[in-house]
C-alpha cells in the first residue's frame, strides 16, 4: 500500500529512520528489507524528498518548541537580574543557552531561505538532488 508520499510502507519507515538519523542497515532491518535496497531508494528523489519533508517537520516542531521556551528563558533573566539576593548562576546559564539556541535558530531560517532560493535555481538549472544522500 503507497501512502500519501507515494512510497510504499517499507520505503516509508526505511525514510522515518533515515530522516531521524538512522543509517541503512538500521533503515533496512526496521524496514524488513537489505541494506542496498535502502541504498538504492537513497538515489530515488521521491525517497529523499520524504527524508528532507520529515526533517523539516522535526526541526519546524524543535523550533517551535525553543521559540515557546524563549520568553520564559527572558522572564528567568529579567527576574534574575532584578533580584539582588539570589543566586541565579544555573538559571542565568539555562536561560543564556535558550537563547543561544533561539539565535542560531534565526541563522538557521536565514540557510533555509537560501536553500530554498538555490533548490529553485537548481530546478531551472535542470539539477537533481539524486546523489544528495550518497
Amino acid at each position: 500500500m503507497k501512502s500519501a508520499s507515494g512510497l510504499s510502507q517499507q520505503q516509508t519507515i526505511a525514510a522515518q529512520i533515515v530522516a531521524a538519523g538512522g543509517n541503512t542497515s538500521e533503515a533496512a532491518e526496521r524496514a524488513g528489507v537489505v541494506d542496498r535496497t535502502v541504498r538504492k531508494w537513497l538515489q530515488r528523489e521521491d525517497f529523499t524528498a520524504e527524508i528532507d519533508r520529515l526533517q523539516g517537520e522535526a526541526a519546524a516542531s524543535t523550533k517551535r518548541r525553543l521559540r515557546a521556551l524563549g520568553r520564559r528563558a527572558c522572564e528567568t533573566l529579567r527576574s534574575v537580574m532584578a533580584d539582588d539576593s539570589a543566586a541565579p548562576s544555573a538559571r542565568v546559564a539555562a536561560a543564556g543557552r535558550v537563547l543561544d539556541c533561539l539565535f542560531r535558530i534565526e541563522e538557521l531560517d536565514r540557510l533555509t531561505a537560501i536553500e530554498t532560493r538555490l533548490a529553485a535555481i537548481e530546478a531551472q538549472q535542470g539539477i537533481t538532488q539524486k546523489n544528495r544522500w550518497n
